[in-house]
């Protein structure tokens, strides 16, 4: 019956317990404050005991800032190999070594009450243990990046000790050690680095000037087809194609004055009329010439060589070639030769060759054709006492003719230099973009260097 007491008991109590408020808990605590307070003023007692018991222990610390290096990064990045905690660690393990722990523990005498039981390894370790060192890191802007990212700025290095004296004077070495040591290295990075630039500065400088000679190499001997030079080509071409124009219509027109003026001056005497006392003109030695060949082709047709006529006009006709020297017409005669081989031909439609008129033009017609036979081979070698022309006209159209010559010799030559230097601009303007690529790429290279 009694254990079903406290079965129902123990029901009740767990219905309770659903339901328990914050002034269920409290008349709890009331009821048992003894269980609840005993405990913790024992443990608090104990404690106490056991913190009076133990030595006072100090801790000294030393906070070292890390600057950015000087030089900038974009000019060493191939020297900087580690981060700045990395850094610190290998300067950690340095200091921490038995040499330097050694001379610390002989300088301040640590732990001499236990020196003498214990091993030197485990002094060093002791020594090493109440070594304390921290980065302390922030957030801060990368410079290349703009963005922010977490860096460590400082290190606190301190020592425990049981003095105060002992842990201050122990973190003041330490920090002077790793003061030391990182004056070390960064003197040491500093020299690497000094001679990385110079060494760079040098073969930049080197690979400079042979870009410098190549570029110089190039524009001389692409001299004239350089990228700049494009608009300044194609304006001289411009203006050689127009010269080219111009040289033509002149020698064009100098050409057609010229044969002009031959025609001009085949008509005018080259010598002055000469007017005898009776006012009759009386002809020139060239023009009485050409009267007596005229008389004696046609008295050819009519007498023989031996006739006393032909004689005298042969005798004359000799003497005034001596004078002014042959000046047989060819044309001339092939003009007249032709024109009586058309009568002849007219002649013979209307008439036999019986006929008289046929006759006449036939013998005028081989007249004819010895004087132009004697007359193509003959050569007459001029007299030395030619008569100068003195006819004003003559001699005006005759220096005109000449001036044109002249001048046209020389539209020739300036027509030969302007089609060469016509095909020197075409040759050159088609080579300019292959020059221009190739100029371009150089001067990228260059660029890349200077920019490295």
């Amino acid at each position: 019956m009694d254990l079903g007491k406290q079965i129902n008991f123990d029901n009740h109590n767990q219905d309770e317990e659903d339901s328990l408020s914050i002034k269920d808990y409290i008349e709890i605590l009331k009821r048992r404050k003894v269980l609840f307070f005993i405990p913790v003023i024992l443990i608090s007692v104990i404690g106490i005991i056991i913190a009076l018991s133990l030595p006072a222990k100090y801790r000294s610390t030393a906070t070292i800032s890390i600057e950015q290096q000087s030089i900038p990064q974009e000019y060493v990045r191939s020297t900087i190999t580690s981060y700045a905690d990395q850094r610190i660690a290998e300067i950690s393990q340095k200091i921490l070594g038995r040499d330097n722990l050694s001379t610390i523990l002989s300088k301040y005498n640590l732990y001499k009450d236990i020196r003498a039981t214990k091993t030197p390894e485990y002094i060093i370790d002791l020594l090493r243990s109440n070594i304390t060192h921290k980065m302390i890191s922030a957030d801060v802007i990368d410079p290349r990046s703009g963005r922010a990212k977490k860096a460590n700025i400082a290190f606190k290095v301190g020592f425990d000790s049981t003095s105060p004296e002992t842990a201050q004077r122990v973190t003041d070495e330490l920090w002077r050690l790793y003061r030391k040591e990182h004056v070390r290295q960064r003197t040491e990075v500093a020299a690497s680095t000094s001679g990385f630039l110079r060494e760079e500065a040098e073969r930049i400088k080197k690979v400079i000037t042979e870009y410098d000679s190549k570029i110089a190499s190039f524009k001389e001997k692409h001299q004239g087809m350089l990228p700049d030079s494009y608009k300044l080509k194609i304006i001289q071409m411009e203006r050689a194609e127009t010269e080219k124009k111009d040289v033509a219509t002149q020698i064009r027109t100098l050409s057609e004055n010229k044969t002009n003026l031959l025609t001009q001056l085949a008509q005018i005497d080259p010598y002055t009329d000469v007017i005898s006392s009776t006012g009759k003109k009386v002809l020139g030695s060239k023009a009485r010439l050409r009267l007596l060949k005229s008389e004696r082709i046609t008295k050819e047709a009519v007498y023989s060589e031996n006739h006393p006529d032909l004689i005298r006009l042969d005798r004359e006709i000799k003497a005034l070639q001596g004078e002014v020297g042959n000046v047989d017409d060819v044309a001339d005669l092939r003009k007249r030769l032709k024109s009586k081989q058309s009568q002849l031909v007219i002649a013979r439609q209307k008439y036999s060759s019986n006929h008289p008129d046929v006759i006449k033009l036939s013998s005028d017609i081989a007249s004819l054709k010895k004087a132009y036979a004697r007359t193509r081979t003959k050569k007459v070698k001029p007299s030395q006492k030619n008569r100068q022309p003195d006819n004003p006209s003559y001699i005006q159209v005759k220096g005109h003719i000449e001036a044109s010559t002249s001048k046209l010799a020389s539209l020739s030559d300036v027509k030969v230099q302007v089609d060469k230097r016509i095909v020197l601009l075409e040759a050159q303007i088609a080579k300019m973009p292959k020059v221009e690529k190739d100029y371009k790429q150089l001067v990228r290279d260059y660029d890349n260097i200077l920019i490295k």
